[in-house]
């Protein structure tokens, strides 16, 4: 049995995926990508993927500046070819849709999908996928916004209240108004 079959056919269970990065002078001084499996379904498998990384522009929207594909297999994956690359204003692990992955964002991603999604070019697919990956978060009760991006936000009547154990998550669907309609979800951690 091949490889593939094994991990993708006699398996179950989704993988999640998420930058690591360490920055210094506005470089990315390290970037890997850890891949995590649930207890119960603990297979990692490997994925072909593309990484995006996003700036805004001048005119104020967020667009694609670099793209780099690679093979990622085990728990971590070292991408040296962003190592030394100015960081990003969003980091998008499987830009392009190319494997079946959870994402989850790092701290500024967070920030800059909080601060400005209905920025983001592509609405079709790149925004959608934004969106997609921060409900999948934020249902699970794995929204990585407890950080800066979410302080100061309040609870509103239209929120719903989700118990998880040991935190309780508040999401909230918000429509974001874009030149193609989507929408964001927008999660919080209450203390």
């Amino acid at each position: 049995m091949s490889k593939f079959a094994h991990e993708w056919l006699q398996t179950t269970g989704m993988n999640t995926l998420r930058p690591e990065v360490t920055i210094r002078h506005e470089r990315y001084a390290s970037f890997a990508v850890q891949q995590t499996a649930v207890p119960e379904h603990p297979t990692l498998r490997s994925h072909r993927i593309a990484i995006g990384l996003y700036d805004r522009d001048g005119a104020g929207r967020i667009v694609r500046r670099r793209r780099v594909e690679l093979d990622i297999d085990g728990e971590w994956t070292s991408v040296r070819e962003l190592e030394g690359e100015r960081v990003a204003d969003l980091v998008l692990v499987n830009d392009d849709d190319l494997t079946f992955a959870k994402i989850r964002f790092d701290e500024r991603s967070v920030q800059t999908l909080t601060d400005d999604l209905s920025a983001v070019e592509d609405p079709l697919t790149v925004r959608s996928k934004i969106s997609r990956s921060r409900w999948v978060s934020c249902a699970s009760g794995a929204a990585a916004t407890s950080g800066p991006a979410m302080r100061g936000r309040r609870r509103t009547s239209s929120s719903t209240t989700r118990e998880m154990p040991g935190a309780r998550y508040v999401c909230r669907w918000a429509t974001v108004r874009m030149a193609a309609s989507t929408s964001s979800a927008d999660c919080s951690l209450l203390a």
